[in-house]
């Protein structure tokens, strides 16, 4: 996104969806603030590049 951080947006979006599960998909995440990833209510992060397998039983396990 060119314009704004994955947090950014999760920022944007928490307060009128509070309940949504939040998967924060990045390719930097050793740049990323463990403590502010939580505080930003994400509920998982998956590292580029994605495992077909493991983002398939993510989302069924968030989803459930």
């Amino acid at each position: 996104m060119p314009r704004m951080t994955g947090l950014e947006l999760i920022r944007r979006i928490r307060p009128t969806h509070p309940h949504l599960p939040i998967i924060l998909y990045t390719g930097n995440a050793d740049a990323l603030d463990a403590e502010e990833v939580e505080a930003a209510g994400v509920r998982a992060l998956i590292r580029k590049p994605v495992d077909v397998a493991a983002l398939g039983a993510l989302l069924r396990e968030l989803l459930t």
